[in-house]
């Protein structure tokens, strides 16, 4: 029977009192009975549980059916409370839904249903008893739909920590950190438009997949995951709870290249190496295959091109460091006959490592490209020239046509050092033609943005994909574009993309992020406190005299100096970090100067908007080259971003600071100088 109260009995004594007492004495008592229910309902006294923990599977799909424990049980990816046990037959409630279960020796029956099943005891779901050839469908769909994931911790523990991330399908990865409930629950809903892999990490998950758990998530679906963390078990219930299961119990050992330095390797090499890998670990598949025959085309899939993948982005990033005749000679023809270029997954999946791949091998067609081979800046710069976008005197055009020559020779250069000796005599000229860049900024960017547009659109229409994946190539560079530029993208570039992208959910991502940048410009009204009027700096020329001229209002307080650029990824990367940072130092007395680099003024104003650095103790200059260049001398300056810290008495600490993102170091090193 049941644990708790019985109604049916409450009812008989009450009716008793009728007949021996008073209508007051009565009314009392059916008052003092129903508070005592309610004591016992929210004491637990009233909870209704089972005498088993029991997970039965499906016999004839392998699917995880139903797992049915002490104090809840779990169908349909739901959560279910007790309301009644009898025995092997139990009755189940989920906000208005009801459930029946009679369980018999190899069957249960949910609500009139009979199931064939069989209790699961291994640590992973059994193998499948059916074959599963469907593979890896891509598509996107022309809206965001929510799908949902449930993890639930056997032990119950509250407060427990969880960290999942996912790829974004345009942009860097999307982390959430979680806390479970008092039930020892964690639910997590993200918006997606195909399926994706997500990975998460718990932090009290004894024995249970130590390190990243990856789980396959599709839009508008749930997917329940139960993490036994006493008996060592995981199990996955949901539409794509078979991959997920699968992968739990089988996954080959990944590829190692960590005995050499890929460095090391020629391109050659490293081809020769990563295919001996690739053989290898088609053993360890076929090894796992011989055991379990029935494992899905789509665990063949998601496993062969984990490995791949990982070999071919290995070996694209040898563009950066191997002659380029190799490139051309062993890495492009691989890459082109191996099926790289189409990967058997979607693009939801492995989607950073995808989208590293195809960027270092565009990039590298680009670099080899009839138009822009032997091409740097400069050479747009002499284009915009004599397309009549910028006005030069004879000098200024001399300076820029000996630049242009010395950019040429650097491109051949074997290492940093022999390009920076080529330099050497010609600083002033490189510095008067970046001061031309700088005073044509606007119309060189825009005659940049439809150079790239044009070579880069054109090498994806070149290269054999899919429609879908190059409309994605297509639509991921139009998006970092805008990243980049820090600004509304120019309409020559929106008007291929809507000409060329005919998926409604990519155009329209991009349509919405190019407003976001629209709604920044409006806001420049907002910065006037912070963005400072660079008058009194007007005729200074030394770096240390401009930057002592900056800080000398703010004697008396720590000054932390970020040097940065609109167009600097890690910049703009770190940027998502400064509020929290500030909250850390919010005690301290800090000021927060940050020096742009060379970045049109539209763009600057625009992120100190996105990232929000308009707070009343942040100060920002975007300085005229010259200018700028001298202080990042004077600082120190070798890359961006560069951190630095003035002490409360406006000296400039020896070393370099941490970034925002290291938050606590950068409070114990304020501390130290206090």
């Amino acid at each position: 029977m049941t644990a708790g109260v019985n109604l049916k009995n409450i009812y008989n004594l009450t009716n008793n009192n009728f007949k021996r007492s008073s209508m007051k004495k009565n009314f009392l008592s059916i008052i003092s009975m129903f508070v005592l229910i309610f004591i016992c309902s929210a004491s637990g006294f009233a909870q209704v549980k089972n005498s088993i923990h029991q997970y039965l599977r499906d016999d004839q799909t392998g699917e995880w059916l139903i797992g049915l424990f002490e104090n809840y049980a779990v169908y349909d990816c739901k959560k279910w409370e007790y309301t009644d046990v009898k025995g092997n037959s139990c009755k189940l409630r989920c906000s208005n839904d009801l459930l029946e279960v009679k369980r018999k020796k190899g069957t249960v029956t949910i609500n009139g249903k009979k199931h064939a099943c069989s209790e699961v005891t291994s640590q992973f779901m059994p193998d499948y008893p059916l074959k599963d050839e469907t593979l890896f469908e891509e598509r996107l769909n022309e809206k965001e739909d929510t799908a949902t994931l449930i993890v639930q911790n056997r032990s119950g523990k509250a407060g427990s920590k969880c960290n999942a991330y996912i790829d974004g399908i345009l942009h860097g990865k999307m982390s959430y950190d979680m806390v479970s409930d008092s039930t020892g629950s964690f639910q997590l809903r993200v918006p997606l438009v195909c399926i994706q892999d997500m990975r998460f990490i718990l932090d009290d998950a004894k024995g249970i997949k130590k390190g990243w758990i990856g789980v396959f998530l599709q839009p508008g679906d749930t997917t329940f995951l139960y993490i036994d963390d006493i008996e060592n078990r995981i199990y996955a219930m949901g539409a794509n709870a078979r991959l997920t299961n699968e992968t739990f119990a089988y996954a080959p050992d990944r590829l190692d290249f960590k005995k050499k330095n890929r460095d090391d390797y020629s391109v050659k090499a490293l081809k020769e190496e990563g295919e001996s890998l690739m053989a290898r670990y088609q053993q360890q598949m076929d090894s796992i295959l011989a055991g379990h025959p029935y494992l899905s085309a789509r665990w063949k899939a998601y496993h062969h091109e984990f490995a791949f993948l990982d070999f071919v982005f290995n070996l694209m990033q040898k563009e950066y460091r191997a002659p380029e005749t190799d490139m051309i000679k062993y890495a492009v023809p691989f890459i082109e006959a191996s099926g790289a270029l189409n990967p058997m997954v979607p693009a939801g999946i492995y989607e950073s490592r995808q989208s590293d791949i195809f960027c270092d091998y565009t990039t590298f067609l680009n670099k080899i490209s009839p138009k822009m081979k032997n091409k740097t800046m400069y050479d747009t710069m002499v284009m915009a020239v004599n397309e009549g976008l910028i006005n030069l005197t004879d000098n200024e055009m001399k300076d820029l046509l000996t630049i242009r020559e010395i950019s040429h020779q650097a491109l051949n250069a074997k290492s940093d050092k022999e390009e920076e000796a080529l330099v050497v005599g010609h600083e002033k000229e490189l510095e008067r033609v970046l001061a031309i860049y700088n005073r044509y900024l606007p119309t060189m960017q825009q005659r940049f943005q439809q150079v790239g547009v044009d070579v880069m659109f054109d090498i994806y229409d070149s290269i054999k994909v899919t429609p879908l994946l190059r409309e994605l190539l297509k639509t991921r560079w139009t998006y970092d574009e805008l990243q980049k530029s820090g600004k509304a993208l120019y309409p020559y570039a929106m008007q291929r993309l809507r000409k060329e992208v005919k998926s409604l959910y990519l155009r329209n991502m991009i349509e919405r992020e190019n407003q976001k940048y629209i709604d920044y410009a409006n806001r420049k009204d907002e910065l006037k406190k912070v963005t400072l009027d660079e008058t009194p700096l007007k005729n200074l020329t030394d770096g240390k005299d401009i930057f002592e001229k900056i800080i000398s209002p703010y004697r008396g307080k720590f000054i932390y100096v970020d040097v940065w650029g609109t167009w600097c990824s890690p910049c703009r990367e770190q940027m998502e970090y400064v509020p929290a940072l500030k909250e850390m130092l919010k005690d301290k007395d800090v000021v927060y100067l940050y020096l742009c680099n060379k970045s049109s003024d539209e763009a600057w104003k625009n992120l100190i908007v996105k990232y929000h650095l308009n707070t009343e103790n942040s100060i920002h200059y975007n300085l005229p080259f010259e200018q700028e260049a001298a202080v990042e001398r004077y600082l120190e300056v070798n890359g961006f971003p560069t951190y630095r810290l003035v002490n409360k008495q406006g000296n400039l600490v020896p070393s370099k600071m941490p970034q925002p993102s290291a938050a606590a170091e950068i409070k114990l090193q304020i501390e130290k100088n206090e």
